[in-house]
């Protein structure tokens, strides 16, 4: 997530592991690709999105598969996430972590959804990054 991440003279640092858990490398590139290229709060970029796989993959990145499978663990890490929030606002309203979980989640479940009928045009853009003919145009 681009805001948990700092650049330092080192390179990215990540600076926020909240509830954060292990990933596979082409799960968190495919998440990534579409974080840091605006998915998260709209249709994701497609030069930022190709450009992101271009440029992992040109230093010596695994791409993640150009079908619906990758992102499978994407929208499970996707749910844990609203179940957190969910958890969170159930608790107290007097504890700051749950005054600001219950304001995200009229934000978070439209997300999900939207990102989910997103999936055949990221697998497309997958598939334009990989040079794999696609099924139609990337929008």
């Amino acid at each position: 997530f681009p805001r948990n991440a700092l650049v330092t003279s080192a390179g990215l640092s990540v600076c926020d592991w909240d509830v954060a858990g292990g990933w596979l490398a082409t799960e968190e590139i495919a998440a990534a690709a579409v974080d840091w290229s605006g998915g998260i709060l709209g249709p994701v970029d497609t030069p930022g999105f190709i450009g992101l796989l271009d440029a992992y993959r040109s230093a010596g990145g695994e791409p993640p598969p150009s079908d619906e499978s990758i992102w499978a663990g994407y929208f499970v890490k996707q749910l844990n996430w609203l179940e957190m929030h969910v958890r969170r606002a159930l608790d107290p309203p007097t504890l700051e972590a749950g005054a600001v979980a219950a304001h995200r989640l009229p934000f978070l479940i439209p997300r999900l959804a939207r990102q989910v009928a997103e999936v055949p045009r990221w697998v497309e853009l997958v598939r334009v990054h990989l040079g794999i003919s696609g099924r139609g145009p990337v929008r």
